[in-house]
């Protein structure tokens, strides 16, 4: 295993394996007995393969300008509505991000005319069930802005932009200048996509860069405001308070001159000093946001107490996670559940968010055996979430197989399909939704980019 500098090599996913045993389309049985629980991808070191330039001016060579799909833009882009048309399909291809830009592309492909996504999906029946949850909004317009920046494909950011439209009847005005939409949760999630599109936009000479400046410097405001002075703040759960550490984290990184970061020294300080407090499953939803945050912390003050509270909370995550020392179905391996030994969902990707934060403060901090620990869990846990990623031949058997391309279920494969009705508020496979793809595409970029082994535009 690597620390500073990466293995060269590649991802490969082995034999795309036809899962629809709720439909009857897939034998669970070959000629030389059971059927594998799903494909596998395995990473191929190359030794011989030079170490990956980081990205110039070019697209990444990873997700090149020719690779599929894509969205052919015109050289005008004023008159453009969402959806756009998407171009070819996915190809088979390994790696990490692109199994992330299929993740866009379905994004893309489920975008309405008002620049919302479509909520929930039924392949059974091909029904698409509405919510109006804004948070489950903007978050996958957040994760179109880091694909944005980690390919440079306009469509992505053209995508996010329409989102963010959306979202902006709800922003509401509190006041002195603060701008606040539904909750601090949502709040703060705006400020990720917003914080990211200026700077992406930026980097890449896009039009409009400075668009939503305004608005997020209003949204920070707001958050400065709901902070007490001890560091916690006046609403929200451990989750809340870990999307507004992050938040924070980005305003003192995007957004120069404001009080951001006192704030968020006192923020991460006090979910730091109170962290034995976050009972143990809300520590995994904390820590999705506020690792971050913490990496962020350890690089601008180098204070070893940022890396000793996310080396706490990342051994919570650590011990629920299925290796193959695990005696379990080995399509298990690299999920989570085994505290309770319960069945990995798709939340493996929150998880894994994490510890790719926890992986790249651990190589800052020069701690190589912990680095090590790290690199060997995200990597099963990366090829966990991509084989429940939906594939190309994984959803024939589905009247509208390409709908859901890149998306992912929230169950692994059963054929005890449940509770298949809009109705019905139960997750159950194969039911999906738009903020899986959300989950997905950052835990994957975030992965590509700490392991080092696809080039990815840099963040600025």
């Amino acid at each position: 295993m690597s620390d500073a500098s990466a293995t060269p090599g590649r991802w490969i996913r082995r034999l795309p394996l036809v899962v629809l045993l709720s439909l009857g389309c897939a034998s669970t049985e070959t000629s030389s007995g059971p059927a594998p629980a799903a494909d596998v991808f395995v990473f191929v070191p190359d030794a011989s393969a030079p170490a990956p330039e980081v990205a110039g001016e070019d697209a990444p060579t990873g997700f090149g300008a020719e690779s599929l799909p894509r969205v052919e833009l015109p050289a005008d882009l004023s008159g453009l509505k969402p959806p756009l048309a998407v171009v070819g399909s996915d190809t088979g291809e390994a790696g990490l991000v692109y199994a992330a830009a299929l993740s866009g592309y379905f994004l893309l492909r489920v975008q309405q005319a008002d620049g919302s996504f479509k909520y929930e999906y039924l392949p059974i029946s091909d029904t698409w069930c509405w919510q109006d949850v804004i948070h489950r909004q903007v978050g996958p317009a957040y994760a179109l802005v880091l694909l944005y920046g980690a390919t440079k494909r306009d469509e992505f950011r053209l995508a996010a932009d329409w989102a963010f439209e959306y979202a902006k009847p709800r922003i509401a005005d509190q006041g002195d200048g603060e701008l606040r939409i539904t909750d601090m949760g949502a709040t703060s999630i705006l400020i990720f996509g917003l914080a990211h599109y200026g700077a992406f936009a930026t980097a890449n000479g896009a039009p409009d860069a400075s668009k939503w400046h305004d608005t997020l410097v209003g949204l920070g405001k707001h958050l400065l405001a709901r902070q007490n002075e001890d560091g916690s703040f006046k609403e929200g759960s451990p989750l809340g308070r870990g999307q507004a550490v992050q938040a924070l984290s980005h305003l003192d990184r995007y957004v120069p001159g404001g009080a951001y970061r006192d704030a968020l020294l006192r923020a991460a300080g006090y979910s730091c000093d109170h962290k034995d407090e976050i009972a143990t499953g809300d520590v995994p939803y904390f820590l999705l946001y506020a690792g971050e945050a913490l990496r962020h912390l350890n690089a601008v003050t180098g204070d070893a107490r940022w890396n000793e509270c996310s080396v706490a909370l990342t051994d919570v995550n650590i011990a629920n996670q299925y290796t193959s020392e695990d005696k379990v179905d080995p399509s298990w391996h690299g999920g989570f559940g085994k505290t309770d030994g319960s069945t990995p969902t798709w939340s493996a990707s929150l998880r894994l968010e994490s510890m790719a934060d926890a992986l790249g403060l651990a190589r800052d901090r020069g701690d190589t055996a912990r680095a090590e620990l790290l690199e060997d869990r995200l990597r099963v846990g990366a090829e966990f979430v991509m084989r429940q990623q939906w594939r190309v031949g994984e959803t024939t058997g589905y009247p509208n197989p390409e709908e859901i391309l890149g998306c992912y279920p929230y169950f692994l494969p059963n054929d005890n399909p449940a509770d298949l009705t809009c109705e019905s508020t139960k997750l159950s496979w194969p039911k999906s939704r738009t903020d899986l793809a959300w989950h997905g595409t950052a835990m994957l970029v975030k992965t590509a980019r700490v392991l080092g082994e696809e080039v990815v535009a840099p963040v600025p």
